[in-house]
């Protein structure tokens, strides 16, 4: 009702500007919005406390080369969207766990995501085609 009050008497009401509950609101969601995320990233959500708390860490078969080139292969053909890479290869050092290490070391995950070895590529390679094997039985 504010919105349609005129302030001067010469002022024209314009029909096609928003009232101030309209206002309210939109901004009320966006906050709302805004402090969930913030919840979100600052480790209060229940997702980030858990594998905090319990030192959760994937374990594979896989050797840190191989994991790195795994990763490497989803990022490159866009199955994971990350843009931040060096955040991906942080989160990937501290949550998996090798066949042999069980902490990989940031700077070992980077270089081997980096750089990858041509046995790798063969293993990763050969863990495809098993993976296209399990899925036509399916």
């Amino acid at each position: 009702m504010y919105n349609q009050t005129p302030v001067r008497p010469s002022i024209a009401y314009l029909p096609k500007q928003k009232s101030i509950k309209d206002f309210m609101i939109e901004w009320l969601l966006e906050e709302i919005c805004y402090l969930e995320k913030k919840e979100q990233l600052s480790g209060n959500g229940t997702a980030m406390t858990i594998t905090q708390e319990k030192n959760f860490k994937v374990v594979t078969e896989l050797s840190v080369s191989q994991v790195a080139c795994l990763i490497r292969l989803l990022v490159k053909t866009g199955v994971i969207k990350n843009k931040n890479q060096k955040q991906l290869i942080e989160f990937y050092a501290a949550y998996t766990q090798s066949k042999k290490q069980e902490n990989i070391s940031f700077e070992s995950f980077r270089s081997k995501f980096y750089n990858i070895e041509e046995s790798s590529k063969q293993d990763i390679r050969d863990l495809m085609i098993r993976l296209l094997n399990e899925i036509r039985k399916l």
